[in-house]
């Protein structure tokens, strides 16, 4: 990773920690760093965002959206693709 793409990942992280949102490193891929952070966004609904910091300067995102908490031992089946 090169020095600008260092500093824009921890500034980044510093941003985060500032704005109270959590977060957890990890890295799925050779050439990147991954960040998950997660908050609440507009009417209570959670957001979850992985960005990824490659050692060739890109930076990629993917956002999920939660509408709710399933619960019961039929989310598990679901979880699994699986019928009733």
């Amino acid at each position: 990773m090169q020095p600008m793409q260092l500093q824009m990942l921890l500034d980044f992280i510093n941003k985060l920690e500032k704005n109270g949102i959590y977060y957890t490193m990890t890295s799925i891929r050779e050439d990147a760093i991954m960040v998950e952070a997660t908050k609440l966004g507009q009417d209570a609904i959670r957001e979850r965002w992985e960005v990824e910091f490659f050692a060739s300067g890109k930076i990629e995102a993917e956002m999920f959206l939660s509408h709710g908490v399933f619960s019961g031992e039929s989310v598990l089946k679901r979880v699994l693709g699986e019928r009733d």
